[in-house]
């Protein structure tokens, strides 16, 4: 959710880079329907920025309010996220593990889920962090782990999903 600044005296302009920039105004009318059962028309002036949607949400928090110095946009990390399709389609072709971890690499184009990956006759699991909509661009975090049992075929799922949001970098974990 980035935070702008707004520009001093003028509270639909916000601060980028140094520049202002003028936020879009949208126009909505709803029909509600009154105790009595009647219906009448509520309008309301949605703001939009170039980073989204503006919202107020100060009644839940102060620090989250649209105010004269401050406003906020919800941000959707899939706006202009077109490497998600690359990426299905280069993980459908991958041929092993080491494949599938440089096509995360390269693409880090799944914001939405966390993925984890095992190769066929590998005992290594990868697990790769979604992207975040300040790091859409940057490469995913991921982490391989090696199961210590020469006897395992592939690591253990049961113990996986607590391991796999702790371990940065590369780690063992004991065969169940």
């Amino acid at each position: 959710m980035p935070k702008r600044g707004i520009q001093p005296g003028a509270p639909t302009r916000y601060q980028v880079d140094g520049n202002s920039e003028a936020m879009t105004p949208t126009r909505v009318n709803v029909e509600v329907r009154a105790a009595d059962g009647s219906l009448h028309t509520v309008s309301r002036t949605l703001y939009r920025s170039r980073f989204g949607p503006l919202v107020n949400l100060g009644t839940m928090s102060p620090a989250l309010a649209w105010n004269a110095q401050q406003a906020f946009a919800l941000r959707d990390i899939n706006t202009d996220n077109f490497r998600v399709f690359e990426n299905f389609r280069a993980w459908n072709q991958a041929a092993s593990l080491d494949d599938f971890i440089a096509i995360q690499k390269k693409n880090a184009a799944v914001p939405w889920v966390n993925t984890l990956a095992i190769g066929r006759d590998d005992p290594r699991v990868s697990t790769v962090r979604a992207a975040t909509a300040t790091g859409a661009t940057s490469p995913a975090r991921y982490s391989i782990m090696r199961c210590r049992s020469r006897r395992c075929r592939r690591c253990c799922g049961a113990t996986m999903s607590a391991i796999s949001t702790t371990v940065t970098g590369s780690a063992t974990r004991p065969h169940r």
